[in-house]
């Protein structure tokens, strides 16, 4: 807390109230957008600030909230509440500010990170809903010919948020097959020139293999604000499973699925906690582990 909050003091210290009481940025910009040159320099703010500005506060009122800092907590709320909502289209798609869109297939998908990865927007909600899946559907529109290797990882990162297992499994083994080499490396671009990308270089970086290491755990377990949701984006073609990860709050979830049904089920915590559990083919309820404890569901038992 004393880490972000030295941030949100910096942030509150640059921003400018405007003529309708919004809190605004001076400068404001979308990573590699127009490739930074003067145009990049987008109407403050961009959707890519503002979603982190937004992340950043709700963060801060959250945890003064957990610490009983009631004057910090109503601080952060009144900044919260200044920020701009997310800019959209007519057609729910965000934007990369107020008063422009993407209209080019770009590398970074920075306008989106209210939907991964700082999950500003719910699916579950039916008003998110409709703009996570018009935003995903103008990427698809707008096609990856300017993608590097990496945006390929953000995008399975975003249907994995759309629970859409085929999609999500299907640009992976784009991006594993045609983006790296044989060793593993991520080369970033279409180095074997398969019409994926109009990048054809080979620098290596690390990024990409993280990212995509990342969507395949969130394939396979979805895990925040207290759910825990078992294979929430898994391809039909996957019927068989076994794996070990770590969910919130130090909840260790071992599993393994057979014919697409969960034969064993392991959870373990390292600090009390409780929880909202989603298992396949069956109802969700709610779970209470507490520190130190294990708990194995053989069959699944609520």
């Amino acid at each position: 807390y004393p880490y972000i909050k030295a941030g949100g003091n910096f942030i509150m210290s640059v921003l400018q109230e405007s003529e309708n009481g919004k809190l605004l940025l001076s400068l404001s910009s979308s990573p590699e957008i127009h490739d930074n040159t003067l145009q990049a320099w987008l109407s403050p703010n961009s959707n890519y600030d503002l979603a982190l500005m937004r992340s950043h506060f709700r963060s801060l009122v959250r945890l003064s909230s957990i610490l009983n800092l009631s004057e910090e907590s109503d601080k952060w709320q009144r900044v919260l509440d200044k920020l701009e909502e997310l800019h959209l289209d007519s057609d729910h798609v965000l934007l990369l500010s107020r008063d422009e869109r993407l209209h080019e297939s770009h590398r970074h998908l920075a306008h989106l990170m209210a939907i991964h990865p700082l999950r500003l927007l719910d699916y579950s909600c039916k008003k998110d809903k409709t703009i996570i899946d018009a935003s995903i559907s103008d990427l698809e529109r707008l096609g990856t010919d300017a993608y590097c290797g990496y945006s390929f990882g953000w995008l399975a990162e975003l249907y994995c948020v759309q629970k859409n297992g085929e999609k999500a499994a299907k640009t992976l083994e784009v991006f594993w097959k045609y983006f790296c080499s044989p060793n593993g490396f991520h080369l970033n671009g279409d180095y074997l020139d398969k019409g994926y990308s109009n990048y054809k270089y080979r620098p290596f970086t690390l990024e990409g293999n993280f990212c995509a290491v990342d969507a395949l755990q969130e394939m396979l377990l979805y895990s925040e604000n207290g759910k825990i949701i078992l294979c929430p984006a898994v391809p039909k073609a996957w019927q068989n499973l076994s794996f070990r990860l770590r969910a919130e709050n130090g909840v260790m979830v071992t599993t393994t699925i057979k014919n697409r049904k969960v034969e064993s089920l392991h959870l373990s915590a390292e600090h009390d906690t409780s929880f909202t559990l989603e298992i396949p083919g069956e109802k969700s309820f709610g779970v209470h582990l507490n520190k130190g404890e294990s708990r194995k569901l053989i069959p699944i038992t609520h």
